[in-house]
């Protein structure tokens, strides 16, 4: 919105509006224990990432993070079978606290995210970097729909929605050590981890594609006069 009205439009003509989620794709709440037993995966503190594994992803990020908890499952939900993908999936096979998934969709990927202790969006500041701009990734949406803590960059996108030991734990980006440090906090410290979640189930509420649409709506009026 600020590079819109920065450029010149009107500040009254231009809205910022949140992408969201669709709420029945998580009607039915699952514990992690109980997600987790549904996908097949250990018992055990687990990371959940989803989306492209891939070197645009800061997925090494992931993995170096990894490497250092080995208290903690992770799991990287994504197509595992895409050249861009083959040299972490392999990395990864080596890795004994580290499972990929493959690509996930629908019903799968739910319980994937519902799996997670704790969800991961990979915090790299290389996007803002090169662009200068960047959006709000529609996984931050679903991973606040899933109830769950997130760990993400302490970064101006991820901060329009999240707030540091709030709804989510902010770390430094491009330090897979802090990525590892805020791990090993929630796996140590459950009741901040049940925190975080509620309060991000708290976030999610206005976060939904029918609010979406409502604020498009209601935007439309205050400026035309007409629903």
């Amino acid at each position: 919105r600020q590079a819109f009205v920065d450029d010149g439009l009107p500040a009254d003509r231009v809205q910022e509006v949140y992408n969201g989620f669709d709420p029945a794709a998580f009607a039915e709440r699952r514990t992690p224990s109980e997600a987790r037993a549904a996908l097949g995966l250990p018992e055990r503190p687990t990371v959940v990432y989803t989306g492209r594994i891939a070197p645009q992803k800061s997925t090494d990020l992931l993995l170096d993070a990894a490497a250092k908890t080995p208290e903690a499952q992770w799991v990287l939900a994504g197509a595992s079978d895409t050249e861009e993908a083959r040299p972490y999936v392999e990395r990864a096979r080596a890795m004994p606290n580290v499972t990929c998934t493959g690509y996930l969709t629908g019903p799968k990927l739910v319980q994937a995210l519902q799996a997670g202790d704790m969800l991961v969006v990979p915090p790299s500041a290389a996007p803002l970097k090169q662009f200068g701009t960047t959006v709000l990734p529609i996984k931050l949406f679903t991973y606040l729909a899933a109830h769950r803590a997130i760990i993400a960059g302490d970064l101006p996108d991820a901060r329009e929605l999240l707030g540091h030991e709030r709804n989510s734990l902010l770390v430094r980006p491009d330090d897979p050590s802090a990525l590892a440090a805020a791990v090993h906090r929630l796996v140590a410290e459950p009741a901040l981890r049940d925190a975080l979640a509620a309060a991000a189930a708290e976030t999610s509420q206005a976060l939904t594609w029918p609010a979406r649409a409502e604020r498009i709506l209601s935007f439309i009026e205050r400026r035309t006069g007409t629903r």
